[in-house]
């Protein structure tokens, strides 16, 4: 079950960075420094812009993609569009990492570890 994984706080965290989940989750600043990679509240330039960006209501282009929404606040919150965009890039699971395994696993077995160069180039 989804919620019992060990990055669920982190992909249910992660919302905040949504515009659109804004109304959806907490803005408490506090429910976050834990679970998000980088959002160190304790600086206050970012617990500010992180302030300042749950009251951005109005400013929300809906039909915009995440990434160039957060592009598009760098001038007014440098600081928390880095956390921001490093939260959304990370994957959320390691299915990735795991399909590449596979997939070198069939290039590189015990079945064709013989090879020789004569072999390759014939």
């Amino acid at each position: 079950m989804i919620k019992e994984h060990e990055s669920w706080p982190f992909l249910k965290a992660v919302r905040i960075f949504d515009p659109k989940q804004l109304d959806r989750v907490s803005k408490d600043p506090k429910d976050y420094e834990n679970v998000i990679p980088y959002l160190d509240l304790s600086q206050n330039v970012i617990n500010n812009q992180f302030i300042a960006y749950t009251k951005t209501k109005s400013l929300i282009d809906y039909s915009q993609e995440l990434i160039e929404f957060w592009k598009g606040l760098s001038s007014n919150c440098p600081e928390l569009v880095k956390v921001a965009i490093r939260s959304l890039n990370l994957p959320g699971t390691s299915v990735n990492v795991e399909r590449s395994f596979s997939i070198y696993r069939d290039i590189l077995s015990h079945k064709r570890c013989s090879l020789k160069l004569d072999s390759i180039n014939a």
